[in-house]
């Protein structure tokens, strides 16, 4: 099992085997108040399963580390996706897991969104920097 892609958004839902998607694909988050703040985002995560790894449970996980690595954010669980009537043997089988979550962004930095199945690690990351609100407010700071 490996883990295709992993997208940040706003929101995310799978029905049916198929993703739903608002805003997604961002990689900077604007903060126009000072930290710490609540940020609600959505993780897709898509995982390709092989034709002789089907009928099996495997361990998944999606975790959000922020800038000096402590993790703000883990779902982790097992997953098992059966070989649907009439599909062609030796096909990969996808398997989409989606989650919104209320990440507590406590500074601006890079953080890092990590997706592992089976122990194989795929990394996405994003930036949390000042939005135009934050920087007028730190301006007006200034001496």
């Amino acid at each position: 099992m490996r883990t295709e892609y992993v997208m940040l958004a706003d929101h995310v839902e799978t029905i049916n085997q198929k993703a739903y998607v608002m805003a997604g694909g961002w990689d900077v988050l604007y903060v126009n108040q000072p930290p710490p703040i609540q940020h609600k985002c959505g993780i897709l995560a898509s995982f390709m399963v092989p034709w002789n790894e089907t009928n099996e449970q495997h361990d998944v996980s999606l975790e959000v580390l922020d800038p000096d690595g402590e993790s703000i954010a883990k779902i982790q669980g097992q997953l098992e996706v059966g070989r649907p009537a009439g599909i062609t043997p030796g096909q990969e089988q996808r398997l989409f897991v989606g989650v919104n979550l209320g990440l507590a962004i406590k500074k601006l930095g890079p953080y890092v969104v990590q997706a592992t199945a089976e122990e194989k690690v795929t990394e996405i990351r994003f930036s949390a920097v000042a939005g135009p609100g934050l920087a007028a407010t730190m301006a007006l700071q200034l001496p």
